[in-house]
């Protein structure tokens, strides 16, 4: 109702120089502005401008790097299923990563899931993503090199907690889900489904601390992520769909007592209702998220999309993907 701090930010767009970074953080306060008014006309005109500026500083091949990325990685992951490791030469460590479209629910699953105390979070841990990585930089792969980072993680996961269980929800895990099921065999991968819309949406409206997010200040660009991380997963799944367990994230919200103890039953976790005061002792969230881990569940962000539906045509084409 008192718009007099959406006045001044106004003023300073109009009289300041700011750099493209400056004054896409002042259009991010004008968004919320906006959207606090239910004024979602002017509440996406400026949130496109913030965009735009953002994405105005990026590389524009981000997309098909990604693409490119998975094709190497499936190449990489056809190359170590035929070694044949022995129990030996793979990770004991029982690790669940919750994978999914960042934006998606993973970090709601992964309090849950630490609120259970027999598991330790990580957060969104580096450690698999760094050191798999290193299998892109490879010109030609060979059986030692792989003994060694399977050590390599081994290693890190263990320094990383005494807990025998660990949760990892780095989302864009979801790329390496067959090298995990080959090299860390002991583990889970719980993926998280939300409305597409929803996800594309919260992205879109979210600036990201890490360069590999640059790709999200720009419509298209999400769009071709959201379709080749769908490819990624559809390719996943027909190879191992009992070591993937889809949770859905408007189920959860909805009926969480059911829903989360069919979680806890494929981690083989013990559920109890205590897991819902994830909130009042959350840690480890150093990300877009960080406020809602103080928060018990909430209803409010399910479609929230349809506010901008009729503004983002990218989000009509996402619903056909």
């Amino acid at each position: 109702i008192d718009d007099s701090h959406q006045k001044i930010m106004l003023e300073k767009d109009k009289k300041l120089k700011l750099n493209p970074r400056l004054k896409s953080l002042l259009y991010r306060g004008l968004v919320k502005s906006y959207e606090d008014q239910n004024n979602f006309d002017e509440a996406y005109k400026f949130l496109k401008l913030s965009n735009n500026f953002r994405n105005s500083l990026i590389n524009k091949n981000l997309i098909t790097d990604e693409i490119n990325k998975f094709k190497k990685i499936k190449e990489i992951f056809l190359e170590i299923n035929s070694y044949k490791l022995s129990p030996k030469n793979i990770c004991n460590k029982k690790i669940i990563f919750i994978v999914g479209l960042p934006r998606s629910g993973t970090t709601l699953i992964h309090q849950l899931i630490e609120a259970s105390t027999q598991a330790d979070g990580l957060g969104e841990s580096p450690i698999l993503n760094r050191n798999l990585n290193n299998l892109l930089k490879l010109k030609k792969l060979n059986k030692n090199f792989v003994k060694n980072l399977i050590k390599n993680i081994n290693n890190e996961y263990e320094k990383s907690s005494q807990k025998k269980i660990l949760i990892d929800k780095l989302p864009i895990n979801f790329y390496w889900i067959g090298i995990i099921k080959i090299l860390l065999p002991y583990s889970k991968v719980v993926h998280v489904n939300r409305n597409l819309k929803d996800v594309a949406l919260s992205i879109y409206k979210n600036m990201f601390g890490s360069n590999d997010m640059d790709w999200s200040y720009d419509e298209e660009n999400i769009f071709k992520f959201i379709k080749n991380y769908k490819e990624i997963m559809f390719f996943w799944k027909q190879l191992y769909p009992d070591f993937i367990y889809d949770i859905h994230y408007e189920k959860l919200i909805n009926n969480k007592n059911e829903e989360s103890k069919k979680l806890f039953k494929f981690c083989d976790l013990i559920w109890n209702e205590n897991i819902f005061n994830f909130y009042k002792a959350g840690k480890r969230i150093k990300t877009a998220s960080i406020s809602q881990v103080k928060k018990p569940i909430y209803t409010k962000s399910i479609n929230s999309s349809d506010k901008y539906i009729g503004k983002m045509t990218f989000l009509k084409k996402i619903e056909k993907i």
